[in-house]
Order: structure tokens, then C-alpha cells, then sequence
């Protein structure tokens, strides 16, 4: 040990101090290969690079830089970081931006670029943007249910290890298949047991069960002109065409055409008195043609008065039978034939 007027300087073997021991310069610590320096100007203990502050029996805590980096090193046990200030907060930082902050009795917040992006609450996790996944996103203890990105642009959904719900890159839903039937399918049902349809069901407690169509326009009723309803409370189903309501099938199996309130029979056909609105059934085939309304049988009453019509537009008779056969006939000529098919005269032949 030298004593000099720079400082204290050990140079070899080992120095005992008893009792308090008092150095007012600086102290350098010299080691194999590396120094422990007082510095008395910086009021700083300086560990040289790989000179460690070790800590415990077995040094099993080490502190140090390597000329490169700065480490931490626990060799036994758990490594604690504890703040026991009430209402404060540990921190890890870069210069003065936040990368993880762990708040006393509260959240535990995840930064990037110092901006919050994950922060647990008292029920899970909230997230500040995007969550990106490789593949699927798994149920805790079902490991068999999932959520998948199976492909680019394409999302599935998994239960007991099988696909039940498919959403492709060009939008189209398929329900218990992977592949549509068509490109221009937006929706398919699939099921896969042997005699079993897909069924698709809509229900309510009072009100309407409705299927909906037309243009994409939310600010107004165009989106909806046409479409389909199950009425729950009144058992009814209707049809509806340019917003208004044309067809309907009552609880009890009545049809009503143009027409919401039922009549005594079991079918009723109703026009509201236009030339292109007769209350009226037009039959037309491939012999009659469907050129216009001027061909084939028309069943039905007139625009412009109360008469009842059964007419053919074709130069065809009329032929009405019971019991399979043939009673009466009425000739495109007009000639009326009961029980003859092929009256002579304009006249009656029974």
C-alpha cells in the first residue's frame, strides 16, 4: 500500500483497514483485467468495461457493460424490481419516452414510440390499433375452436376442428362449405348429413321476420322495396314489390293477390281498376306465346266495369268438363256444344 499525495494506490496482496477509513482523493481498484475507479471530481464509482458489481455468496447477481452492452445478470432465483411507494409507478425508458410503465395497484401499459398501444385493465386488455396474427387465434382450454386466416384475405371460423364459417377475398359468406358454387354467390348454406337440408331460420317474438331487397342507398327506402315477411303474431306471410305489399298467404292458407284483408274463399285476385292492374289471371304457354297480353286465357274481371270474363284470345274453344270428362264446349266460332264436341250450328247440341 502506497500513500501519495494523488491518493491512496494498492498494488499488491491484500490491504486490512480497521475501523472507519476515510480516502479524499481518488481510489483505484485494480484488477486481472479490469479497474474500479473512485473519481472524487464526478463524485462516481466507475467499473472499467467487464469490471462487475457482484452481488451475493455465489455472485449470483452481476452488474456490468462489456464495452458493448449493459447487463443485468441473475444467476439464482427471481430477479424483483419493487417500488414500495403508494401511487407511483415503475418505469422503463428511453431518454424520456415510456416503453413499459407498471402502475401501482393498476395498469400495466406497453408503449411504441411512446405512444400506449396495450394496457391491461381489471377485466383483460385493451389495444390502441392493430393486432397482427401469423394464423389463428385459439379458445383457452378448446383448443379445437378457433378463429383462422387461412390464406391472404380470407377469414375462417373453427369449432370442434372443423371449418362452420368461411369469409373469402371477394366477400362471399359460405356456412359449412369452403368453396361457392358460383363467383357471383354472396351466401351459401351447406349441410353435409344425409337427408337434412340447411335451414335457415328467422325468428321474433311478435313482430315481422323480413328478407330484404334492393339498391345499396341507405338514406332512403330503395335498399328495401323488395322483400319478404313472416308476420309472428298474425301467422301471415307476404310478398312486397316497389315498397307495397302484392302477395299474401294468411294463417289458414287463404291466398290473397294485390290484397290484405282475407275474403270467404280461399284465393282472391284483386286490381285496382287500371288497364294494367285488372283483377284477372292470364294462363299463356308455348302454343298461346307470351309476346303480349293479348294472348292465351284470361280468368278475371275488367278495368272499367264489374263483368266477369273468361276468355281466350286464341282461335281456340273453350271446354269445360266434370268427372274427367268433356260436358260443354264453346267453339272459336261460338258455337255451344253440350256433351258434343263438335256442334254443327250456332246453336245448342245436347
Amino acid at each position: 500500500v502506497s500513500i501519495k499525495a494523488g491518493g491512496l494506490n494498492v498494488t499488491a496482496g491484500i490491504s486490512t483497514f480497521g475501523g472507519t477509513s476515510t480516502f479524499n482523493d481518488d481510489v483505484t481498484f485494480t484488477g486481472a483485467a479490469a479497474n474500479v475507479t473512485w473519481d472524487k471530481s464526478v463524485d462516481d464509482l466507475i467499473f472499467n468495461d467487464n469490471a462487475k458489481a457482484a452481488f451475493g455468496t455465489g455472485s449470483d447477481l452481476q452488474i456490468f457493460h462489456d464495452s458493448t452492452d449493459s447487463t443485468i445478470k441473475n444467476n439464482e432465483g427471481d430477479l424483483l424490481i419493487k417500488n414500495n411507494t403508494n401511487s407511483t409507478a415503475i418505469r422503463l425508458q428511453h431518454n424520456a419516452e415510456n416503453m413499459l410503465v407498471g402502475n401501482a395497484d393498476g395498469s400495466v401499459d406497453i408503449y411504441y414510440d411512446n405512444t400506449l398501444r396495450l394496457a391491461t385493465t381489471n377485466t383483460g386488455a385493451t389495444l390502441t390499433g392493430d393486432l397482427t396474427i401469423s394464423d389463428k387465434i385459439i379458445h383457452d382450454g378448446d383448443t379445437n375452436t378457433a378463429i383462422r386466416f387461412p390464406s391472404a384475405d380470407t377469414i375462417t371460423a373453427e369449432t370442434a376442428g372443423s371449418e362452420r364459417l368461411r369469409v373469402t377475398s371477394t366477400g362471399q359468406v359460405l356456412i359449412g362449405i369452403d368453396n361457392a358454387v358460383a363467383s357471383d354467390v354472396m351466401l351459401q348454406l351447406h349441410s353435409a348429413s344425409s337427408g337434412v337440408g340447411p335451414i335457415l331460420n328467422l325468428t321474433n317474438d311478435t313482430g315481422d321476420c323480413r328478407i330484404f331487397f334492393g339498391q345499396d342507398n341507405s338514406s332512403g327506402s330503395a335498399n328495401s322495396k323488395g322483400q319478404f315477411r313472416y308476420n309472428v303474431a298474425g301467422d301471415y306471410l307476404a310478398a312486397h314489390t316497389n315498397g307495397d305489399e302484392r302477395f299474401r298467404i294468411t294463417s289458414v292458407g287463404q291466398v290473397l293477390v294485390g290484397l290484405a284483408t282475407a275474403r270467404n274463399t280461399q284465393m282472391v285476385v284483386y286490381g285496382d281498376g287500371t288497364d294494367d292492374n285488372k283483377p284477372a289471371i292470364l294462363f299463356q304457354n308455348a302454343i298461346t306465346g307470351t309476346a303480349d297480353n293479348s294472348t292465351g286465357i284470361y280468368i278475371g274481371g275488367n278495368h272499367n266495369d264489374a263483368h266477369g270474363y273468361v276468355w281466350n284470345y286464341e282461335a281456340q274453344a273453350l271446354i269445360f268438363g266434370t268427372n274427367n270428362t268433356e260436358r260443354l264446349r264453346i267453339t272459336s266460332a261460338g258455337r255451344v256444344g253440350i256433351n258434343q264436341s263438335s256442334p254443327a250450328a250456332y246453336c245448342i247440341h245436347a
